[in-house]
């Protein structure tokens, strides 16, 4: 609908037919916008723009947001009708920091991508580097992640990312979250050492037996029964 248009442009809900039309970010939608979208839900029909005939909206609909909207519905920012419309399945994503057991995937997912669009052959990362990912926060969620690991594939000179790929932000992490206990082993038998170090694995890892496996280097077998024997 605009001046030398000489033919009609698909909308997106039109454009998704039978299929799924993902609204990203559905907490930052305007007002003006969220009544409109809000009578296509409802009426599952619109008109196009420019156009006098309706059409029926046969798409499946999936909204995503990392606001919470029940604050945004108190602050008068988002349409509490809407909400309600929307919410018929809601599903609760936790933020990275609460769901570590899913980084060694990621980060795989992440350099495979990142080796194809490079045309990379990163196949590993080393354990202290994979420790220090496990080990931060990401404030920035899965996208911090992903930039993190495309950073560190363009710089790894060999096929494994190390330590010194990361971001200074992430390395300068590593011992935040470590107890003062970590810090004063020097001198302890070395059973004491082991059991410290496996208790506060597990506990940075939240009780993640296969992780913290993985993060220590031995099987989760042989974590049973170093729990088992030191009474963890």
């Amino acid at each position: 609908a605009f001046t030398g248009a000489d033919h009609d442009s698909k909308g997106k809900f039109e454009f998704a037919g039978e299929g799924t039309i993902l609204l990203d970010e559905i907490g930052d939608m305007s007002l003006n916008l969220q009544a409109k979208l809000l009578r296509v839900l409802e009426q599952k029909e619109f008109t196009p723009l420019g156009s006098n005939s309706l059409k029926k909206v046969k798409a499946r609909v999936i909204a995503s947001t990392n606001r919470d909207l029940k604050k945004r519905m108190e602050e008068g920012l988002f349409r509490e009708d809407l909400y309600f419309r929307l919410s018929v399945i809601e599903i609760n994503l936790p933020p990275l920091r609460e769901r570590k057991e899913d980084l060694p995937l990621l980060i795989k997912h992440f350099i495979n991508i990142y080796n194809k669009e490079f045309n990379r052959n990163v196949t590993d990362i080393s354990s202290q580097a994979k420790k220090i990912l496990i080990d931060y926060h990401y404030p920035g969620n899965v996208r911090e992640l992903s930039n993190i690991i495309e950073r560190s594939v363009l710089l790894a000179q060999g096929n494994t990312i190390e330590v010194e790929h990361l971001p200074d932000k992430v390395k300068n992490q590593k011992g935040s979250n470590i107890s003062k206990e970590i810090d004063s082993l020097i001198g302890l038998p070395l059973r004491e050492v082991e059991k410290i170090i496996i208790r506060e694995t597990l506990k940075l890892n939240n009780s993640n037996r296969k992780l913290t496996a993985e993060i220590l280097g031995i099987s989760e077998r042989g974590l049973r029964n170093k729990i088992k024997e030191y009474g963890l």
